[in-house]
């Protein structure tokens, strides 16, 4: 976190995408929930929007995505 903004970084530290989201979870596939604002949207591991930001933020709803993915895949 950056002035309260997150962003990724590599395993060496250095800064992938840069800190614009509200918050953020962990990559699944190849790609990872972001919040901007009060809407979710999903980015690449280059910081490229891949679903776009049309649906609410809802943390119960990613925390299950992620429970999901990293349990069962």
């Amino acid at each position: 976190m950056v002035d309260k903004k997150v962003g990724y970084m590599d395993m060496k530290g250095d800064i992938i995408i840069k800190p614009k989201y509200d918050s953020g979870s962990i990559f699944v596939d190849g790609i990872a929930p972001v919040r901007k604002g009060n809407k979710c949207c999903y980015i690449d591991k280059k910081g490229n929007m891949v679903i776009d930001a049309d649906y609410d933020w809802d943390q119960r709803a990613i925390d299950m995505f992620v429970s999901y993915y990293t349990t069962f895949k």
